[in-house]
């Protein structure tokens, strides 16, 4: 991500440190914590740490501001919301809504250090810096019952609703991926450009790459005049999409290397009839796996 690497050991040292200072703010299992944070190796560890704790990560989209903000925090009884330093003004705007007076402690992740930490939060990177690296106790009492997640609706009729995702469903989710879509392991590369706070990237992509080891490339946000380039610089060996990326990838000027790249399997939904061919046949794509 950005030119920053992790190995597993050191995403999982840096959550379980997260956890710790979770887990020192009072966080226990049963509970809800708002996270709004754009796509990061921040965002996976708080939200793998969350998990460890057994509370529920309500993922809130990183465009929402005033009143849909503040019901996605409100429904879920969030105790904390966590936020990274590129969301904090959005947050400073509506923090003080009475209804989001029920919010403990607001917790602070930076970014780019363009902005300090602010008074009225909670510096989490600094909460976790002395913590223990090692795996917490608490993981032990999860089961696959557990709710794991909210993830919230678009919103099209209405304000958005919470979808409740457990354990279980994530972990099915991510086997539908890593086994009968990308058919993927440890040596693939998955190639990660949608928002994590949804579905599609976090269960298919992030999921898969839990599931089996592989590595992600991850990116905040989608870019056609960057896609090959990464790929090709990166090894991305999967793609997890949705239609219009692909229909966007096509619409871009066309090379006569473009198949000419390491990528061999893609997931994800609405890559229309007119697109999947033409797509497939431009890019060298061996296997496009779409769901329903």
């Amino acid at each position: 991500f950005e030119g920053r690497t992790v190995t597993w050991r050191e995403l999982n040292a840096l959550s379980n440190r997260y956890a710790a200072a979770l887990s020192a703010q009072g966080l226990v299992r049963g509970d809800a914590v708002s996270l709004i944070m754009e796509n990061r190796i921040d965002f996976l560890a708080t939200l793998i740490a969350l998990n460890k704790l057994g509370v529920i990560a309500a993922l809130i989209n990183t465009n929402l501001t005033c009143k849909p903000l503040v019901h996605c925090i409100k429904i879920t009884n969030s105790r904390m919301c966590i936020v990274g330093e590129e969301c904090i003004e959005s947050i400073d705007q509506v923090r003080s809504e009475p209804d989001l007076a029920g919010i403990e402690n607001w917790l602070f992740v930076s970014d780019l250090d363009d902005k300090p930490c602010p008074e009225w939060a909670v510096n989490l990177e600094e909460e976790a810096a002395q913590k223990s690296a090692t795996n917490p106790p608490q993981t032990g009492q999860n089961t696959l019952a557990d709710i794991a997640l909210y993830i919230y609706t678009s919103g099209t009729t209405g304000m958005p609703k919470a979808s409740v995702i457990s354990n279980r469903r994530y972990l099915l989710s991510s086997a539908l991926s890593y086994k009968a879509g990308l058919k993927c392991k440890e040596n693939d590369c998955i190639y990660l450009c949608l928002p994590l706070y949804h579905g599609t990237g976090l269960f298919l992509g992030a999921g898969a790459a839990f599931s089996t080891g592989a590595c992600m490339f991850i990116r905040r946000k989608f870019s056609g005049s960057n896609f090959l380039s990464e790929v090709r610089d990166n090894g991305a060996t999967c793609f997890i999409y949705i239609g219009e990326l692909c229909r966007y990838l096509l619409n871009t000027p066309r090379q006569a290397d473009d198949h000419l790249n390491p990528l061999v399997t893609m997931m994800g939904n609405g890559l229309r009839p007119d697109v999947w061919h033409e797509f497939k046949d431009r890019f060298g794509i061996k296997r496009i796996a779409e769901f329903y």
